[in-house]
């Protein structure tokens, strides 16, 4: 009979902490979805920074460059004309 009891009663406990463990398990998958997702924003903001960052920097070198080579920035960059059959537009 003792062996009974303490057989049910551990019986109880271990279907208990396997609750917990379930409950724990639903949280760090919730957790985990939530880190991820902060993370992903992160780095979105962290290639976009950097990205702007880069384009400034080239930007200022190009100025510089065109300032040394032909003295002045010219207003307009023009970056292709657009021609057909000789002739252009």
């Amino acid at each position: 009979m003792i062996v009974e009891e303490v057989t049910t009663k551990v019986q109880k406990e271990l279907g208990m902490m396997q609750g917990e463990l379930a409950q724990l398990q639903v949280k760090f998958s919730q957790l985990d979805a939530r880190i991820d997702a902060r993370l992903k924003d992160f780095q979105e903001g962290l290639k976009s920074e950097v990205r702007s960052e880069i384009r400034s920097e080239l930007r200022s070198e190009l100025h510089l460059l065109f300032e040394q080579y032909f003295g002045q920035v010219p207003p307009v960059l023009v970056t292709g004309l657009a021609s057909r059959k000789g002739r252009e537009f």
